[in-house]
């Protein structure tokens, strides 16, 4: 979930630590994979080529031979052979012949690691039966190889593998802008040979979900813009790719995380235009791809609502987010998101989770024992809690080496063979595909915390996950059991007492399901899987006519909606452009309504085929505030196609600026911060920049800070005083400028660590003071703090709050002269 080299990436790695992947492919960049060679292999006087990839993956308990081509003097090889937990269970001698070294293996069910010598060169090995039976295509992975493998021979042995391992659906990224760099102008392969693998995986019986960010220029107006802005040269577009991969694509994300920078910092209503036209023209293609939106970052409930009232639910067939959290929060995070599209009168959709990873320190080639065990955990684990909650189809991040800064995410080394994650992901795969989670068990102890169970029939799987697991680490278990493996397939056994082993922190067992006591089934998986199993099965048919805001370019969007300074909110133009998609001529009635109940006067258009034209309304914004009492404006515009609604509606909000004096107004209970003591601030900077804080005027509090190029972020913490309550406060109010271009945000911490940040700009960087009312229901929890044990901002447990900017120049400086926690009487 990264964010490429946006000027505002640095907060995203400050504000969105673990949500670092996936600017594979960003819009028409390259990926510089990093190369970290151990320095005992550049000295050694050998090295290993594997003859291919698919010799890693093997059967147990059968006699296989792994070849390598050998470089070097060596005359001689050593393997050791160690098991997941990395004891010795075999070494070999071998000789070099004709330059090749030939490994006997006859391996039990499990993950294996090579060890071999001189060189020090690793590789992993799967033991594991190739699938068998129908794809369940709930197990899918991310895949990028368009951007991190584009060697054919290691592409076609990945495809492979994927195959084996049960794997029907990965996740793809195209380039838009490569693939039709002009209109009218195509490159089907382009340098990445995208057809070409995509052709791949539709010979071994894969299919795609494609995703793509980034617009060529030829579909903007302005070429600052993040979406297009011509529609109609935008539907025809995918229209053409829709028809070229009609027999490849199993479905579409339309954009990456448009909730982040990816989708400019702006509000919903800028992209859901372009779901809305890639759904029309994947429908005109004769495509059966199905269509997803959404694509999120984070749970941003604003967001998400803006995205559901400009009628997402209407356009897709699922909605699709990301996350690296850590798997006993993924119940409450698939509720999250359940709950805030739940919305009254809108259709359930499937829910696909396509990025979930869990990464590994960056500058080796393999990771440590350690990390890649707790990878291998939190990925698999993150599957089965996916699966018990509904979610649609699970892709593991990512398939492939892939260096992002300190991160690795990739499930293969560097010298492409499996890592455990993988292993483990194979044999989830194995255990639970086209099984149904029927409840939990309470084995009443805190040795494990989750005990998840799935049953074909009358046979049960019993997935036993402890998060902290040790060596020697057990459950008593009084039942029968049919068999139980470990993380990565292997065979266990009951020990003396009875108990089960769960050395790996999760372990399978597996029993009839009727002889399992303690079985309950009203649990909250439960009750989120049966919203699962109520959702649409297909979006309805698409609207040839889509919506879109025009707004002037004094305004500043947000993720929150557009801020409107104090001098525009008496005659604010609020533009729409109506587009017509068809071939054929339309006549369209439009109608703009404010949320004091104001309907403004309807236009009526008559639009040829495929044209545009746009209306104006000129909006009194003071009056509305003085109806309402708000400091925004809510605006829908509606439409009809010859008397018929077209669907779904345009549908934004107005962050209208006030002065200071108008917020404390307001809220005259207001208690004022104090910011000019100096001793009360914690330095919090970006490593590659330096700050300083001082007192201007006696009462303003000044940051000037300076940066190497880099990720510039600066949030000093100011302590809140012990004695301050926030209880029956409704947010923050600040008055502050920023004096060069940048992103200003505002997080509180809890005294647990938990931390919410504002996903959005709080104001214009122009130079100019403004004063801002933030309230607490527009904050969001930042997924790189510690998690909250009950996911919501508890007032009461506020220690600090910060003030700061991703500066987007190398030197810049931030004021504040005022800080209030805002009140009414």
């Amino acid at each position: 979930m990264s964010h490429g080299n946006s000027a505002q990436s640095g907060v995203v790695l400050l504000v969105l630590g673990n949500a670092l992947c996936c600017s594979i492919g960003s819009a028409d960049a390259q990926i510089k994979m990093v190369a970290q060679v151990a320095p005992a292999l550049q000295e050694a006087p050998m090295t290993l080529e594997p003859l291919n990839r698919t010799q890693f993956f093997l059967r147990p308990n059968e006699n296989e031979t792994l070849k390598w081509k050998v470089q070097g003097t060596a005359t001689k090889v050593s393997c050791e052979v160690r098991d997941y937990h990395d004891a010795v269970v075999a070494s070999h001698e071998l000789e070099v012949k004709g330059g090749e070294v030939q490994l006997p293996l006859r391996l039990a069910a499990g993950f294996y690691e090579l060890r071999f010598q001189p060189g020090g060169q690793r590789y992993g090995v799967v033991a594991l039966a190739p699938h068998q039976g129908a794809v369940d295509k709930f197990f899918a992975i991310d895949a990028a190889l368009s951007w991190l493998e584009t060697r054919t021979e290691m592409r076609a042995d990945l495809v492979a593998l994927l195959k084996r391992s049960g794997i029907g659906l990965v996740r793809e990224r195209l380039s838009w802008g490569a693939v039709n760099p002009k209109e009218g102008q195509w490159d089907w392969e382009t340098n990445r040979n995208f057809d070409a693998l995509r052709q791949e995986y539709t010979r071994n019986g894969v299919q795609i979900l494609e995703l793509f960010h980034g617009a060529p220029e030829w579909t903007k107006l302005n070429s600052a813009s993040t979406y297009p802005e011509q529609l109609g040269k935008t539907k025809a577009s995918w229209q053409a790719m829709g028809k070229q991969w009609k027999n490849v694509w199993n479905a579409l994300e339309v954009w990456n995380e448009p909730d982040i920078s990816f989708g400019g910092e702006e509000p919903a209503d800028q992209y859901l235009p372009l779901v809305k036209t890639i759904n029309y023209g994947l429908s005109e293609s004769g495509s059966s791809a199905l269509v997803g939106g959404g694509v999120f970052a984070y749970f941003n409930p604003n967001y998400i609502q803006g995205a559901v009232k400009n009628g997402l639910l209407d356009q897709v067939d699922f909605v699709s987010f990301h996350t690296y959290a850590k798997a006993p929060s993924m119940e409450q995070i698939i509720g999250d998101y359940r709950r805030a599209l739940m919305v009254k009168g809108q259709p359930v959709v499937p829910l696909w989770l396509t990025e979930s990873g869990q990464p590994w320190k960056s500058g080796q080639e393999r990771p440590t024992i350690a990390e890649d065990s707790t990878s291998a955990l939190d990925i698999t684990m993150k599957a089965v809690e996916a699966r018990a909650c509904g979610i649609a189809s699970y892709f593991a991040f990512v398939y492939p080496f892939y260096v992002e800064g300190a991160h690795n995410f990739g499930m293969m080394g560097q010298e492409v063979s499996p890592l455990r994650s993988m292993a483990a992901y194979t044999q989830v795969i194995a255990e639970l595909s086209n099984s149904q989670y029927v409840g939990d068990l309470d084995l009443k102890t805190t040795a494990v915390q989750r005990a998840r169970v799935f049953a074909k029939g009358d046979d049960a799987v019993v997935v036993l996950y402890a998060e902290n697991a040790k060596m020697g680490s057990s459950v008593a278990w009084t039942g029968d059991v049919t068999s139980l493996r470990g993380i990565d397939g292997r065979q266990l056994k009951r020990l003396a007492n009875g108990g089960i082993p769960v050395d790996d922190g999760l372990t399978y067992v597996h029993a009839s399901l009727k002889s399992l006591a303690g079985l309950s089934r009203q649990t909250i998986a439960a009750q989120l899987s049966a919203t699962a199993k109520s959702a649409r099965t297909k979006r309805p048919a698409a609207s040839a006519i889509v919506l879109q805001p025009v707004l002037p370019k004094s305004v500043l969007a947000t993720k929150q909606g557009y801020k409107v300074a104090p001098g525009d909110l008496a005659t604010f133009p609020f533009k729409v452009r109506v587009n017509n998609l068809a071939s054929t001529a339309k006549q369209v009635t439009v109608q703009c309504t404010l949320n004091d109940g104001t309907a403004l006067p309807a236009r009526s258009l008559q639009l040829a085929a495929e044209a545009t034209e746009e209306v104006q309304w000129d909006v009194d914004l003071v009056q509305t505030l003085q109806k309402t009492g708000a400091e925004t404006v809510d605006v829908e515009v509606t439409g009809k196609e010859q008397g018929s609604a077209i669907g779904s509606s345009l549908a934004l909000t107005l962050l209208c600026e006030r002065d200071l004096e108008a917020y404390l107004k307001n809220y005259s209970s207001s208690t004022k911060l104090e910011i000019t003591d100096l001793t009360r601030w914690k330095r919090n900077i970006t490593p590659i920049g330096e700050m300083k804080m001082s007192v201007v005027d006696g009462k303003n509090w000044q940051l000037f800070s300076t940066y190497k190029p880099g990720d510039r972020w600066v949030y000093p913490e100011l302590q809140m005083p012990a004695n301050l309550d926030f209880k029956g406060s409704q947010g923050i109010i600040v008055r502050a400028r920023a004096m060069a271009s940048a992103v200003v945000r505002l997080m509180v911490k809890e005294r647990n660590g938990s931390t919410y940040f504002t996903p959005f700009s709080l104001m214009p960087a122009d130079g100019g003071w403004h004063a801002v009312l933030l309230k607490w229901g527009d904050l969001a929890a930042l997924p790189s703090a510690p998690p909250d044990p009950n996911g919501q901002l508890d007032l009461d447990e506020i220690v600090s709050i910060s003030v700061g900017m991703n500066s987007k120049t190398d030197e810049n400086t931030l004021e504040v002269s005022d800080l209030y926690v805002a009140r009414n009487p």
